[in-house]
């Protein structure tokens, strides 16, 4: 059976919602099949059940030579365009929860040092401003 991303975010969105207080935490990773020395993007959810705020600063993974936080944005014009800009940083303020999602946030990987196969999974090394850093699991699905 075949889970579609929509239904993997909306999965994830409930069990965080369950996750105790006091923790930073990353749900439903997860990530399309591509072959190797090509590119792939990441989606997730990151939420802050902590009392102070933190931010992600970076990502990385032995899955690809660069990995990139980037945002895609509507140009705002009649061809609904969208621009992906690098950024430097995702702030997460105390209680909240932020989507990596097409059209969104995402973490892009260059230079992908295998094949990303479905059902495979990854490991994701996030680096937080203050919680350092956090693995995650990110499933290939299509």
């Amino acid at each position: 059976m075949k889970t579609k991303p929509s239904l993997m975010l909306a999965t994830c969105v409930l069990l965080l919602s369950a996750c105790g207080e006091g923790e930073l935490y990353v749900g439903g990773a997860w990530a399309r099949p591509a072959p190797a020395g090509g590119l792939a993007a990441v989606y997730f959810l990151m939420g802050n059940g902590t009392s102070q705020a933190d931010a992600l600063l970076s990502a990385s993974t032995q899955a690809a030579r660069v990995t990139e936080m980037h945002r895609s944005m509507s140009m705002g014009d009649e061809s609904d365009a969208m621009i992906m800009t690098p950024i430097d940083r995702v702030d997460l303020a105390a209680g909240q929860q932020v989507a990596f999602e097409p059209g969104g946030y995402h973490l892009m990987l260059f230079d992908l040092q295998q094949d990303l196969v479905e059902g495979d999974q990854f490991t994701l090394i996030m680096h937080f401003e203050q919680a350092g850093e956090l693995e995650v699991d990110v499933k290939v699905i299509r």
